[in-house]
């Protein structure tokens, strides 16, 4: 089980396929610390986490759980996988990746997992809801010195067309979670909702939904 989540990790996806093939149970296994990052995780979340689409693909046609969320681990911090295609969503954005593509290739995981019945609402276990998570992501995303247009040693920064491009890719998440059910209003004991959020991280003028 080890050595299946060590070959995601390193990108050695024939590997990951083969000892699915044979033992396709060990779709449902979930990872053991060390690395204390993944502990209790599964297959499809330690995919998205690390980047490596072809295996997140891959495991979506195999079946793997759309609304799994860790049952045990060393972890506080428990998040649906859902929240992991949303971090990996944004995070894929032209702010920080500039091959386009690559933004277009997660977008298609996270639609899928849509429609393979995600829940658009899951919470971690901190309260933020799917939309709250993409809230923050989308804040670190926009507050980004790229997005301001400020060069650094990793590039030039945006032009308005580079901003109005993430700024697309962006709603595109929010709309696609609300399409599917996702609620701008709810909230929980431990967190406001998101039509509150938008308002507290300053981030109306965007009209990310």
């Amino acid at each position: 089980m080890k050595k299946l989540f060590v070959a995601i990790r390193r990108g050695n996806n024939d590997e990951v396929k083969a000892i699915l093939t044979n033992k396709p149970k060990l779709l449902s296994c979930t990872a053991k610390q060390p690395p204390k990052k993944d502990d209790g995780q599964s297959l499809l979340q330690v995919s998205l986490k690390t980047g490596n689409f072809e295996i997140a693909e891959y495991l979506l046609d195999m079946g793997a759980d759309v609304n799994f969320i860790e049952k045990e681990s060393c972890n506080e911090w428990l998040a649906p996988v859902l929240h992991d295609a949303i971090r990996a969503l944004i995070f894929n954005c032209q702010t920080m990746e500039k091959d386009a593509d690559k933004f277009d290739r997660v977008y298609k995981i996270f639609n899928k997992m849509l429609t393979l019945g995600a829940d658009p609402n899951a919470v971690d276990s901190y309260g933020n809801t799917c939309l709250g998570r993409a809230i923050m992501d989308a804040k670190q995303m926009i507050d980004h010195p790229f997005f301001e247009g400020k060069s650094s040693w990793a590039g030039e920064g945006l032009d308005d067309i580079g901003r109005d491009l993430v700024l697309t890719q962006i709603r595109s998440v929010f709309q696609a979670l609300i399409d599917a059910g996702a609620n701008i209003n709810s909230s929980n004991s431990q967190r406001e909702s998101a039509v509150y959020d938008i308002k507290n991280s300053r981030l109306e003028s965007f009209n990310l939904f």
